[in-house]
């Protein structure tokens, strides 16, 4: 038996030669998918970033509110001298603090009060410049407040936020 051949077209565009531009179609199709999905992850990382931030400010602002508390207990016989709001201005060193600094004389409650708060006025500004701090009391049941500007919260908001602050709260019995 005798094995039929069958004669190949000669023309310019054979086979191979449109396989080749459907190649290239696929690649650049995938190069664009995977340049969104690059930017995609970009922008992911970016907001988890400006979350990391904002959880910082906030386990920092939840440090400094236990910090007065403990100081509130130890000095109980004064806890009305902590009554207030203090503004976390300042230098940034607990060097501006000068009352109780000589160890060769007691330190009153009154005064180690008034450490206290400058203390906790310098960690305030440590936290973010503008940070408040409010100790309040209501019916014998003491609250610390802290809020600060966190623009973290905000992104994305489509409106303009011109102040955006957060704000904890921890309230206590002594």
């Amino acid at each position: 038996m005798a094995v039929k051949s069958f004669p190949v077209p000669c023309h310019p565009f054979n086979a191979m030669q449109q396989s080749r531009g459907f190649t290239l179609l696929e690649v650049l199709i995938a190069l664009i998918i995977m340049a969104i999905g690059s930017l995609g992850l970009g922008q992911l990382q970016l907001i988890s970033l400006k979350n990391n931030q904002s959880s910082y400010f906030r386990s920092q602002a939840n440090q400094l509110a236990y910090d007065m508390i403990e100081r509130m207990r130890i000095n109980s016989t004064v806890a009305h001298l902590y009554l207030g709001t203090v503004v976390g201005t300042g230098s940034g060193t607990e060097a501006q603090c000068t009352q109780c600094k000589d160890p060769s004389t007691p330190c009153l409650p009154s005064q180690l009060a008034a450490l206290d708060l400058c203390v906790w006025q310098v960690q305030l500004a440590k936290l973010r410049t503008g940070a408040t701090g409010v100790v309040s009391k209501n019916n014998g049941v003491y609250s610390i407040s802290i809020s600060w500007n966190d623009p973290a919260v905000y992104a994305g908001v489509v409106t303009v936020v011109s102040n955006p602050s957060v704000q904890l709260t921890l309230s206590f019995l002594l």
